[in-house]
């Protein structure tokens, strides 16, 4: 499966920002919308951001990371943005339509 999803938006004083992340070969959608998240995560702490808002319209994504749950499909991915929660001021997950 290659998935192509538009996954986050920075949004403060450096504007807004929405990239496209594709993952090739990657076994479900669920899968390609956490990594597309664990690199949005990951790209806000090299630019030095505190904040950080995901918008997604996969309600599993949301719930999941709203709640702290883990997930064994993608239990590697989950553990890497949940350790990194702590760095930011503020992170929230919001469900779109």
């Amino acid at each position: 499966m290659r998935c192509g999803i538009p996954q986050w938006d920075w949004r403060g004083s450096v504007g807004l920002l929405m990239i496209m992340f594709t993952a090739p070969f990657v076994s479900s959608r669920l899968m390609a919308e956490f990594l597309a998240v664990r690199a949005a995560i990951t790209s806000a702490l090299f630019r030095g951001l505190d904040s950080i808002l995901v918008l997604s319209d996969l309600q599993v994504l949301i719930k999941t990371t709203n709640k702290k749950e883990m997930n064994l499909e993608i239990f590697g991915v989950l553990r890497d943005i949940y350790s990194v929660f702590s760095t930011f001021k503020s992170i929230a997950f919001k469900f779109i339509l």
